[in-house]
């Protein structure tokens, strides 16, 4: 055809792309050949009303796309394909044989020894401990107890002092009376054990 004789890129589908694609290279182009560098295509530029600013990155994302001429006349642009960022390998990836057996021999050190050190609280051999059940305390006399005891040791220690008395008064008199020695002694004596066997049962009442 005539208009393909004097413009061959008339027909853009014909080429390959779409018009839109090549308004926005043509724009591109001018840009570059009017003195603007590539890395100053920012978004928000624009031609004829045209939006370029993105429009290199889309290219250079989707270049395996594109077809051959296409990337060509980005190439002469200076628009290349964008590099895949290589993946860090996942934490706690796949590891080799070697990787694996050292892991285990790790955590096998690692572990707590259960057969050495067996705990008393778990293991069945082991007998349980056994806690003595606490004492009672002595309880306390009642004030009818108290008064009775105060009223009985008052009552034996007057005795006694009587006894004593009688006791240095016999002696004086009769020095050779022993008769009222041993009554003396009988009498303390009996007195002691009254107080004893008070004390004894006021300790066991339940």
């Amino acid at each position: 055809m005539v208009v393909a004789a004097v413009n061959p890129e008339w027909n853009p589908a014909a080429l390959g792309w779409t018009v839109d694609w090549q308004r926005h290279h043509i724009g591109l182009k001018t840009l570059l050949d009017d003195g603007t560098q590539l890395t100053g295509i920012v978004p928000g530029a624009t031609w004829h009303g045209d939006g370029i600013g993105r429009w290199p990155t889309r290219q250079q994302r989707d270049f395996a796309r594109l077809n051959p001429e296409q990337q060509k006349r980005l190439g002469e642009l200076g628009v290349q394909p964008a590099v895949q960022a290589r993946k860090a390998p996942a934490p706690g990836g796949e590891k080799t044989g070697a990787g694996r057996g050292e892991q285990a021999f790790t955590r096998g050190l690692a572990a707590p020894d259960v057969t050495t050190h067996p705990n008393p609280q778990t293991d069945p051999a082991q007998p349980p401990a056994t806690v003595p059940a606490p004492q009672p305390a002595a309880p306390e006399p009642t004030p009818a107890e108290a008064s009775l005891l105060r009223l009985v040791q008052g009552v034996l220690t007057g005795l006694i002092i009587l006894t004593l008395l009688f006791a240095l008064y016999v002696l004086n008199e009769h020095p050779t009376v022993l008769p009222a020695i041993a009554g003396v002694g009988t009498l303390v004596a009996i007195g002691a054990a009254i107080v004893g066997v008070v004390k004894f049962t006021n300790r066991q009442r339940p």
